[in-house]
């Protein structure tokens, strides 16, 4: 996107047809459901996105930094089987990393795209049919959609975020803030023609949801601005509510409950065998977000059925009307999948390799 070669990189892939996977602020150039698109690989990706990178010979990384979130902990064992062809304009971005890179190209990624596009038109890529299909088929095998529970009276976040991608027609900005409204989204959210789909990956900054959502309205008026937060990370500015009612923004605001701090909570459960700051049994308590939401004058609703998912979203898009939607999930829903860190017995953590997930 910072470098305007997403014409070039389409072209890229029209001719050379190579798999490829995404990094979270690139998932919105190509649709989900390009056949060549194998996901969003990191700690919290798609398994098959994992695989695909620690079992490929060839990896061209075009003007991705490569952080931990993408090649996990265990960085020197990153895509351990392939020769690296790493493009950035950045020089000092390709000398930081801990693998080998083969060739290092210190070039804007569109020039580099259209000398490429131009070389590969006229040359037959030795591509390995036999590991494509084996994606191919592991990418159907290891489909998360289908696996995600709903519990009575909660609503599964994956399955929300999948819902919410199938109804939107692909004419808005989604924006998200941190947390489980950040991770869920970028593993579940299958993106169309003409959408973007914002966040704060780099920072990670909680309360970026608001902020991002106004940020991309005034840029853009003609599409539908939609922001996924959570409980906690609404609460960082909240004030951005009344500057939405102020400009009368048609703003969809989507709250992911769960009670607290999902992934605090799950780590130090996990960990730590008790919780701090992370929910109101230990000192984190929040507001009642059905009063919140009228006192500054947005349409109200709650979804807690998950039968009802769909007919509750179709409904919810019909109108113009600045609407927030609070979703109740499992107060310890698990996220899965995702790179898990071992503690050992001596207090030390473990990181597991890149495609080795939980569970």
């Amino acid at each position: 996107h910072i470098g305007d070669a997403e014409k070039e990189f389409l072209r890229f892939l029209k001719i050379s047809q190579l798999p490829f996977v995404s990094s979270w602020n690139a998932s919105d150039i190509v649709n989900s459901n390009n056949k060549l698109n194998f996901g969003r690989p990191g700690l919290f990706g798609n398994r098959i996105s994992n695989f695909a990178i620690q079992s490929c010979d060839l990896l061209i990384i075009l003007g991705c930094r490569l952080s931990v979130p993408i090649t996990g902990y265990q960085i020197k064992n990153f895509s351990p089987n392939s020769k690296k062809i790493y493009i950035d304009i950045d020089q000092k971005e390709i000398l930081k990393r801990k693998f080998k890179v083969n060739l290092k190209l210190n070039i804007d990624v569109k020039i580099f795209l259209k000398f490429f596009n131009s070389y590969i038109k006229y040359q037959k890529l030795p591509l390995k049919l036999s590991w494509i299909k084996k994606l191919e088929k592991l990418k159907l095998d290891l489909d998360e959609d289908k696996k995600y529970k709903n519990q009575k009276n909660f609503i599964n976040s994956f399955n929300f975020i999948n819902e919410l991608s199938k109804i939107l027609k692909g004419n808005e900005n989604i924006v998200t803030d941190m947390g489980t409204s950040f991770t869920c989204t970028m593993q579940a959210f299958k993106t169309k023609k003409n959408q973007r789909l914002f966040t704060s990956s780099g920072i990670a900054a909680m309360g970026f949801g608001l902020p991002g959502l106004l940020g991309s309205y005034f840029a853009d008026k003609k599409k539908i601005p939609i922001c996924i937060t959570g409980d906690g990370g609404l609460m960082f500015n909240m004030q951005e509510l009344q500057t939405i009612i102020n400009y009368k923004i048609p703003a969809k605001i989507f709250i992911i409950n769960n009670g607290g701090y999902l992934t605090m909570k799950l780590m130090q459960k996990k960990n730590f065998k008790k919780l701090i700051g992370a929910d109101d049994q230990s000192g984190l308590s929040l507001p009642n977000f059905s009063k919140i939401s009228r006192a500054f004058g947005f349409t109200f609703k709650r979804l807690e059925n998950a039968k009802k998912i769909k007919k509750d979203l179709i409904n919810i898009f019909k109108s113009n009307q600045p609407l927030i939607c609070e979703v109740m999930i499992p107060i310890l829903q698990d996220l899965v999948p995702r790179v898990q860190t071992q503690m050992n017995k001596d207090g030390s953590f473990e990181p597991a390799l890149l495609d080795n997930m939980y569970p």
